[in-house]
């Protein structure tokens, strides 16, 4: 357990502890590993957190991070022999709507594929062989086997994607203690929200939180967090769920179907908040 002290200039903290630090609280972190590290497959920033962030004052920290890289086009190709089915627009209009991409340190690779493994639970933490990974991609075109071949670990961490049940409640029933992020509402990457939807919920909390003069007020707070953030949350863990038949297959036809069923309607959500 340690305690973090009220927010001080070029912090590196988490979002929530920005906000209730900055309101004058003290913020207490109990967290289960000794060295905090990355896990995971990068997190995507979408515009509806974008625009949290530089309310946060993090604007320049963004645009730092995002370099200079431009994305002329986003591609979906058949993976047996490359052949492009699929093309966005990137350039000036991608980066006006999004923002730029990470900037030339890093290939993020997500590589989904079917599993079989039944014993499998859910996990952040299993590790599996890099050989069976790229085994599982035996027979895609030549990329993306010189793409896996880059792995250079033995080792690779394997998340199971599952679909959870959403919450019927995220509060306590005495109203000390509430859920956000993924301990509330954990959704699949189709839609990548998952960090998005736990920095909304940190910024509700937030300003939640900045009214507190007594510790009476918190049950009735933490009720109106839920309130606030429980629809959208339930309701983007549900769509990403059903986005994932959007996502086209070798095979199949795309085009307008998958641009009107996903793409416009992320858009549109996006400029929500």
């Amino acid at each position: 357990m340690f305690t973090l002290p009220r927010l001080a200039e070029e912090s590196v903290v988490w979002p929530l502890h920005i906000l209730l630090a900055s309101a004058g609280h003290t913020v207490t972190v109990l967290e289960a590993v000794a060295v905090p590290g990355e896990i995971g497959a990068g997190v995507q920033v979408a515009s509806n957190v974008t625009r949290i962030l530089t309310r946060w004052g993090l604007g320049s920290k963004l645009k730092e991070i995002a370099g200079r890289d431009k994305v002329e086009s986003i591609l979906i190709n058949r993976y047996v022999n490359g052949e492009t089915i699929l093309r966005m627009p990137g350039g000036m209009k991608l980066k006006n709507d999004t923002g730029e991409p990470r900037g030339r340190k890093f290939i993020n690779v997500a590589a989904c594929a079917e599993d079989e493994d039944e014993a499998a639970g859910y996990s952040w933490s299993a590790q599996n062989d890099s050989d069976g990974m790229r085994a599982q991609f035996s027979g895609w075109e030549s990329r993306v086997i010189k793409l896996l071949a880059l792995v250079k670990s033995p080792h690779i961490l394997k998340f199971k994607l599952m679909d959870c049940v959403p919450l019927e409640t995220w509060v306590h029933a005495q109203g000390r203690v509430t859920l956000m992020g993924d301990a509330c509402h954990p959704v699949l990457p189709y839609r990548a929200q998952g960090a998005a939807m736990a920095i909304e919920d940190a910024e509700v909390l937030g300003k939640l939180f900045s009214h507190v003069t007594h510790h009476k007020q918190i049950p009735s707070l933490l009720r109106a967090y839920e309130s606030i953030r429980f629809e959208r949350a339930t309701t983007t863990q549900r769509r990403s769920t059903e986005s994932r038949e959007f996502w086209p297959r070798d095979g199949q036809v795309v085009g307008r179907e998958w641009s009107e069923n996903f793409v416009a309607p992320l858009e549109k959500f996006c400029k929500v908040l």
